[in-house]
């Protein structure tokens, strides 16, 4: 699988080099980006040690504010659910858990409507575990419950904009694993 990845991110990265140099050839003619506000829709797929999750899905919001023509510093943040693969199993610790992203990154246009992303900051996690154990002389006492936790983040991507209709693929990925999102959104 992550030789496939690999593969994928390089094709993509020389597709972009090409369509960035034809769009140096026009930048006389393109303008920078104003201040743009975006709410998205995001589908998830858990990958590496999230791999007791079946999928997640949440909602994001998006500042991008550009800097030079083809060009935007981007801001998300919001937050993703994910859902263990059996929510009843009583030996499994795994129940549903949120993750909250805060990033900030860059956007470049490598043409009309391709661009890549490059994000980085911090997930805030709630997720569901032992809490605390309390050794009597009778046994122990496991209690559970949501333990919060924070991690770095990392998420490069790549997308189609359409005049405000947005539709985005990235890796997010944190320490051991990460999630392979898709998100559709409007700019406002």
């Amino acid at each position: 699988m992550k030789g496939h990845l690999k593969i994928l991110v390089c094709i993509g990265l020389l597709f972009s080099s090409i369509q960035f140099v034809n769009a140096q050839e026009t930048e006389g003619k393109k303008k920078v980006n104003g201040f743009r506000f975006g709410l998205g829709l995001e589908a998830a797929l858990p990958l590496g040690n999230l791999d007791s999750y079946v999928a997640g899905g949440g909602l994001t919001a998006r500042f991008t504010k550009g800097i030079a023509p083809g060009l935007d510093l981007t801001f998300i943040g919001g937050g993703i659910g994910l859902v263990p693969e059996d929510v009843n199993n009583a030996n499994v610790d795994t129940k549903a858990s949120i993750f909250i992203p805060v990033k900030a990154g860059l956007r470049i246009m490598a043409g009309k409507t391709f661009y890549l992303t490059g994000e980085a900051g911090i997930t805030f996690t709630k997720v569901y575990g032992v809490t605390s154990v309390t050794v009597t002389q009778g046994g122990a006492t496991i209690n559970k419950g949501f333990v919060n936790d924070k991690v770095f983040t990392y998420a490069p991507g790549a997308g189609l904009r359409f005049g405000s209709f947005d539709l985005g693929a990235r890796y997010e990925g944190y320490e051991g694993g990460g999630l392979a999102a898709l998100r559709i959104g409007l700019d406002f």
